[in-house]
């Protein structure tokens, strides 16, 4: 997998699971320790976010870090 791809799977997967959640993208930022400009970053694929911050994510839904980083999550859930 390339770095684009993860990119793009991180970027889609995190709005997917920051809406799911019902939040904004300053309460999704508060509750991982992350800034509101970093939230549109990622999720517009502008950047990536660090290994911590992938791990607040992950602890914050419940999704694995694999899952956010391999997998098209809205996707899958759609499809099961």
């Amino acid at each position: 997998m390339q770095d684009t791809d993860v990119k793009n799977l991180v970027s889609l997967n995190l709005a997917f699971v920051r809406k799911k959640l019902g939040k904004t993208q300053q309460e999704f930022a508060d509750a991982i320790g992350a800034t509101r400009p970093n939230i549109g970053s990622y999720e517009e694929g502008r950047a990536t976010p660090p290994l911590h911050t992938i791990i607040a994510i992950s602890n914050l839904t419940g999704y694995s870090i694999d899952a956010l980083l391999t997998i098209d999550i809205k996707n899958e859930e759609s499809n099961n």
